[in-house]
């Protein structure tokens, strides 16, 4: 066809498709947007392709020849273009053909479902390269799901869209389609064992030849996963044949319910392809975990509440469960569902002749449970409930066995079976250690006595042989004089004849015992004990006289030993020693002639067989102690009044010379305070001229003797004093630690003293040098001084005259009164003047 440019209909089908390179001015005839149309047709007349010519070389209008000879060419080129789609076609068909049959022999090598789908999804996608490839398998609930072989568990899940067309197909046993998907099911028996669902790549519909092989492929697959299945289910039925055929002969050949059980939880797992699994065990109202295999043995020791726990359920209404969302079922056991990861469980009841005697559970595998797994189950727990039953009391039996010949062995005390002529039969552990044995064999057929005591010939009045003969119980002691110890032995007649004799060691515990009674007796301490009633069932001779009452203390309520204030504090501290804490507290006892003795207390439970018996009490008088430290206090008291108030510096030094304590004195006397001082050296106060002196009075008196010497003190403001020291050693446990000074500051006595001398001095030169009579008298009137003036009046030398009375020296001319009157005014503090005659 020719189609002219300038149409409007060839504009708006064509526009500018095909440019034309001819310019509008070149030729008017052939316009730029002027077409040649050719069609190419097949050999039915369908039009396969199109031929579209423009820009002629001779810029002109076909001619009707030339259009004919372009019709030719176009039916020489469709002739070709169908040769060269039926070679393809062919081709394609070979490939698909030999692919399909490479896919057919491939599903039909292999019976394992997971393998043939994983295979399929593989040669689909290199065939068809799909854009989306998914193989859905159909549910219980009559829903579709990934096919767990084909799930990688990353991709998200289908679109609604594409399983709702899925669940179609399904349905239908046929394809379906909905625009670029397809649908395809696997039929086994008007069924759909999968549905593969194909997504053309770029959106496109898939074509008659795609959803041909997509049938064919489904086929096959189907008949592969048919086959797979059977065998699988004939291997199913083989395994739990075996598993079943294993486990009636491991009861017919076992009681042990360990081995039992373990058998049966290896089979379990091994038949449901779990990763757990347990047994549970009814024991009254709980369920114990006796057994686990695989994640179950985290489980073992448990008990599971009878209700509350899915075990429990199984085991009350005696059915299986199945759990395939553990975290949703009310009666999960939460410790067990944390501890092993649980995540699903099919759990059936062990049912004997009586009831249910536990639950058989399996857990956590990737496949959900189903009842067909269920009955294979509880036919295995059928088959061995009742030998569990067996193995049990079995187990039970031997257990009792087991721990009556342990119990025998641990019995602290020696025991022994002896016929009716007194001979051993049967000995434990402990025996055989007593009687020197390692061996028991030893023993057997001998004589107890002989065997015991070393004795031949047995005492008339023999303990075991008395309860022999006389089938009484007898108890006592009997002596080993061989080798020195004593056997405590009760003998009690056997109902089958002879007797079981039970006899230890006590010697032991009488030394022991006697070391006790004697440190009881002998401590200056009072013991006392006392019953839960709180009356003293017991007193030591210490506690005797302590309470002044003698043996008529036994049975007296101990608060009564106490006076009346100190009774509440007795009975507080009896109620916490009886409740089992230890006891320290002061108090006081009254005895009978009303003297009160301070006591200090320790008391503690009295505990017997786990059980507080009574209260045992040590009392230490501390009266005679309590006075002798209050008098020390005292002392003490005085003593660091007398040393803090004394006027005279008193100080402390050990044995480096240093300050360890030190008076208020000593702190004004140095001009700091006592903390400034204490640890410091004496050596810091001294001249330096001086120290070395001191020294040697400070080594006199750490050899045990007194120094008295003086020395100059230095203060911190240079200023100096003299001090006069006395040193003593300081003892303890007559061992010297230190000095001991006393001191006086005696710079202004010193002082003073120079300026009376000095002041005598004048009044010596004064007198001395006066021409008139001095003399001085005591408060008697006798003279205690003159001077040379006196003694050259009266005549008489002075040391004669010291010591004379003055009224001797008195003319006895002169009026007494008058001497009298001088004497008494001068004594009296006020001056005097009179005359008289010598």
């Amino acid at each position: 066809w020719y189609l002219p440019g300038r149409d409007p209909w060839v504009v708006r089908e064509f526009g500018d498709a095909i440019r034309s390179t001819l310019s509008p001015a070149l030729d008017p005839d052939w316009s730029p947007h002027d077409l040649l149309l050719v069609p190419l047709r097949n050999g039915q007349g369908a039009i396969v392709a199109t031929l579209v010519l423009d820009d002629p070389a001779d810029r002109s209008r076909p001619s009707l020849t030339r259009v004919r000879t372009v019709e030719l060419f176009g039916q020489q080129v469709a002739a070709m273009l169908e040769q060269a789609t039926l070679r393809d076609l062919a081709e394609r068909r070979a490939r698909r053909l030999q692919r399909l049959h490479e896919m057919g022999t491939l599903l039909a090598g292999s019976l394992d479902e997971g393998v043939i789908i994983r295979s399929l999804g593989r040669k689909l996608e290199a065939t068809l390269s799909p854009a989306r490839l998914l193989i859905l398998a159909p549910t219980d609930d009559g829903g579709l799901t990934t096919h767990t072989a084909f799930d990688d568990g990353v991709a998200p899940p289908p679109p609604d869209a594409v399983m709702e067309l899925a669940a179609r197909a399904a349905r239908a046993c046929r394809i379906s389609t909905d625009g670029a998907l397809t649908a395809v099911p696997a039929i086994v028996v008007d069924r759909a064992v999968c549905v593969l669902v194909v997504e053309g790549a770029d959106g496109a519909p898939s074509d008659a030849d795609d959803r041909e092989l997509l049938q064919t492929v489904a086929a096959q697959a189907a008949a592969a996963i048919s086959n797979a299945r059977l065998y699988a289910e004939s291997q199913r039925q083989r395994r739990q044949t075996e598993a079943l055929a294993d486990v009636a002969r491991a009861v017919g050949e076992s009681l042990r319910l360990d081995a039992v059980l373990n058998l049966i939880l290896r089979h379990a797992t091994a038949l449901l392809r779990t990763e757990g699994a347990t047994v549970a065990l009814l024991r009254g109202d709980t369920l114990e975990v006796t057994a686990g295999i695989g994640t179950g043995k985290l489980l073992v020791g448990s008990r599971p509440p009878l209700h509350g726990s899915m075990s429990g359920r199984a085991v009350r209404t005696g059915s299986s469960i199945i759990g395939q969302d553990v975290t949703s079922d009310p009666d999960a056991y939460q410790p067990h569902v944390e501890k092993a990861h649980i995540r699903n469980t099919l759990i059936v009841p062990l049912l004997a002749a009586k009831g249910p005697v536990g639950a058989l559970s399996v857990f956590n595998r990737d496949m959900p449970f189903t009842p067909l797994d269920a009955e294979v189950l509880q036919r295995l727990a059928d088959q061995v409930a009742v030998a569990v039953v067996n193995a049990r009391l079995f187990e039970e039996l031997a257990e009792a066995s087991r721990e009556w010949v342990v119990a025998f062995d641990a019995i602290g005390s020696g025991m022994v079976l002896l016929d009716r002529a007194g001979r051993i039969q049967r000995t434990n552990a402990r025996a055989r250690a007593l009687l020197d044995e390692s061996w028991e064999d030893a023993l057997l057929g001998r004589t107890l006595h002989e065997t015991l005591f070393g004795e031949t010939e047995p005492c008339p009045d023999c303990l075991h042989l008395t309860a022999i003969r006389d089938g009484t119980l007898q108890r006592g002691t009997h002596d080993d004089r061989r080798r020195g110890r004593i056997f405590d032995l009760t003998a009690a007649p056997h109902p089958l004849g002879g007797a079981v004799v039970t006899f230890d060691d006590i010697t032991a515990h009488r030394s022991l015992a006697e070391r006790h009674r004697r440190v009881v007796e002998t401590t200056r301490d009072g013991v006392v004990i006392t019953d839960p009633a709180r009356r003293i069932i017991f007193a030591n001779p210490a506690a005797l006289a302590l309470f002044g009452r003698g043996e008529e203390i036994i049975g007296t309520p101990s608060a009564r030993t106490a006076p009346p204030e100190e009774r509440t504090l007795v009975a507080t501290r009896e109620e916490a020693a009886l409740a089992g804490a230890p006891q320290s507290y002061e108090s006081v006892v009254l005895r009978p002639d009303g003297e009160r003795r301070i006591v200090a207390v320790s008391t503690a439970p009295l505990i017997e067989l786990g059980e507080v018996t009574g209260i045992v009490a040590s009392l230490r008088d501390v009266t005679d102690e309590r006075r002798a430290r209050d008098a020390v206090a005292q002392s003490e008291a005085r003593y660091r009044n007398l040393f803090d108030s004394a006027s005279e510096s008193i100080f402390t030094v050990d044995l480096r010379g240093d300050l360890t304590s030190v008076n208020e004195a000593t702190c004004t006397l140095a001009g700091q305070r006592r903390d400034e001082l204490l640890g410091l050296s004496v050596n810091r106060f001294l001249d330096p001229d001086e120290v070395d002196a001191v020294r040697g009075h400070f080594e006199v008196a750490l050899a045990g003797g007194t120094a008295r010497y003086e020395c100059h003190l230095r203060r911190p403001t240079g200023e100096r004093r003299l001090l006069s020291l006395t040193s003593t050693p300081v003892r303890r446990s007559e061992r010297v630690i230190g000095v001991l000074c006393i001191g006086r500051d005696v710079t202004d006595e010193r002082a003073r003293e120079e300026a009376l001398e000095r002041s005598e001095a004048r009044y010596t030169h004064l007198a001395e040098s006066a021409p008139d009579a001095i003399f001085t008298l005591d408060l008697d009137g006798r003279l205690t001084d003159a001077n040379q003036s006196l003694e050259e009046a009266v005549g008489i030398p002075r040391l004669e005259l010291v010591g004379r009375s003055f009224a001797e020296l008195v003319d006895a001319g002169s009026a007494a009164a008058e001497v009298t009157a001088l004497l008494r005014d001068a004594f009296s503090g006020e001056q005097s003047r009179t005359s008289i005659k010598y």
